[in-house]
């Protein structure tokens, strides 16, 4: 059975930064709703307000959570004896390893251990790097693709350089 790679830690920051604006915004919004409509209805302010604003939020935080957790449940990666099967959303794809022609280091990221970006039949890609293990998944298709495929000694080097400090 293959290993699914999916979204980590950085998809639970960005959860969390999208909750946390939304209650910023409703904070802000509820005073600013208090102070400018206060005197025009002043049944409305305190408490009312106060439980109208709060169901919106939590109303706004329950919809963000599950709409960011399905995409995340249909956002993966998944390494197969023929080939990279790729799942996003809607978006289904499926890679064989024969379409890989080489791969070489993206030299203006600077966000991952291992930026490569693989040469396709179809043109170039890259893959995910807000994955858990990004580093393991190209890794894995590597192995894949080093029999066939044109590696960059730039590519080499870096894995090399990576091993190394992980020892």
């Amino acid at each position: 059975m293959s290993k699914k790679y999916r979204m980590g830690k950085r998809f639970q920051k960005v959860l969390t930064m999208g909750i946390l604006a939304e209650i910023a915004v409703l904070v802000v919004a509820y005073f600013v709703y208090d102070w400018l409509l206060g005197e025009w209805i002043p049944s409305l302010t305190g408490g009312p307000l106060l439980a109208i604003f709060g169901s919106i939020g939590i109303l706004a935080v329950w919809c963000t959570n599950k709409f960011l957790r399905r995409f995340n449940e249909n956002y993966w990666y998944e390494v197969t004896e023929k080939g990279l099967r790729m799942n996003r959303g809607q978006t289904a794809r499926f890679y064989p390893w024969e379409d890989f022609k080489g791969a070489r280091v993206n030299r203006f990221s600077f966000l991952s251990a291992l930026p490569v970006i693989f040469d396709m039949t179809n043109g170039p890609m890259e893959l995910d790097r807000s994955l858990e293990d990004s580093y393991g998944l190209t890794m894995e298709v590597l192995r894949h693709i080093k029999d066939h495929a044109d590696i960059s000694q730039d590519v080499k080097d870096r894995i090399n350089l990576v091993d190394l400090m992980a020892k």
